[in-house]
């Protein structure tokens, strides 16, 4: 776990019934890359259905499964099973149920997963730009 409150270099490591947990302070951004390689599972229960979730994202590629929330797009890229699972913000029953699958199978966890292609943020933009282009192509140019 990431406490932002912390100083960077804290650590300290506990258990969640059998399940050994970390604990650390801030990551700069040029430590995230190893973050996410010494880390099993990244959990990201974004509250916020942001359009890119960067967190979700990163740990992906740096081979973590993810657990993400399926608000907006901070879980868009997850394949239940293969890099990640879902859940609903509103269901906390769901996420229980992906903390206790990884107690139950921790092995599964500890193997990196193979990333899927990821929506990049200049796709993201040349989707943007596309749907702009179409409305003002039908309702004429933008007023300033």
């Amino acid at each position: 776990m990431v406490d932002h409150s912390r100083r960077t270099g804290f650590s300290r490591t506990g258990r969640w019934n059998a399940t050994d947990t970390r604990t650390v302070g801030y990551v700069s951004a040029d430590k995230v890359a190893e973050f996410y390689q010494n880390a099993d599972v990244v959990i990201v229960p974004s509250l916020w259905p942001e359009s890119f979730n960067l967190v979700s994202r990163e740990a992906s590629l740096c081979g973590c499964w993810v657990f993400a929330s399926s608000l907006g797009a901070t879980g868009n890229h997850i394949v239940p099973g293969l890099n990640g699972y879902t859940f609903s913000t509103d269901r906390l029953d769901e996420l229980i149920e992906l903390l206790r699958e990884l107690e139950r199978n921790p092995e599964k966890f500890k193997t990196l997963v193979k990333p899927v292609p990821l929506r990049t943020v200049e796709d993201q933009y040349q989707e943007l730009r596309s749907m702009y282009d179409q409305v003002i192509a039908i309702h004429g140019h933008a007023q300033t």
